[in-house]
C-alpha cells in the first residue's frame, strides 16, 4: 500500500494498530477487523489492497 501511494506522489498517514491504541480504537469504531484499511479524505473505508477502488477514490 505504501509503495502504491508513494508511487503516485501522495502524502499519507500510516497508523499502526499493533502499537497505537488510538488507531486500534479507530478501526473498531469503523467496524473493521482486517488490515489494511484505507480512508481517503474521510470517505468510505476501503478494506484490503484494492488498488482499483483506491485509485477510483483518488479521482
Amino acid at each position: 500500500m505504501k509503495n502504491h501511494l508513494t508511487g503516485k506522489n501522495l502524502e499519507f498517514e500510516v497508523k499502526d494498530i499493533h502499537s497505537d491504541e488510538r488507531a486500534q480504537a479507530d478501526m473498531v469504531e469503523m467496524g473493521m477487523m482486517s488490515i489494511p484499511v484505507t480512508v481517503i479524505d474521510g470517505g468510505t473505508p476501503i478494506i484490503g489492497a484494492d488498488f482499483k477502488k483506491i485509485d477510483a477514490a483518488l479521482g
